[in-house]
């Protein structure tokens, strides 16, 4: 059985923060956005896989109010890093520069 809410001592703080989920791909990137509460995300941009695109998602994360964010991996059907593999660590690495 699940315990009510009403259970948690007043004194405790539940947190809440906001995600973004990027879905990396060659041409788009999908941007997906949680609730406030972090429960939920629900489809928010397509924006092109350009050479701003790394600025573009800092903008969303600004803008929204984005706490944490979550980038999907590619993998073959082994389980190995594919060749879009090193274009997200790629841009990992750009968007830990600017975020």
């Amino acid at each position: 059985m699940f315990k009510a809410l009403a259970s948690i001592p007043p004194d405790v703080i539940i947190s809440s923060m906001r995600f973004l989920g990027i879905d990396f791909g060659t041409k788009n990137i999908g941007l997906a956005l949680s609730d406030e509460a972090g429960h939920f995300s629900y489809p928010y941009r397509v924006i092109p896989n350009t050479g701003r695109a790394a600025m573009m998602v800092a903008g969303v994360c600004e803008q929204e109010g984005v706490e944490k964010i979550v980038l999907g991996d590619s993998r073959n059907f082994k389980g190995e890093a594919n060749p879009v593999a090193v274009q997200i660590a790629k841009f990992k690495t750009e968007l830990e520069l600017v975020t």
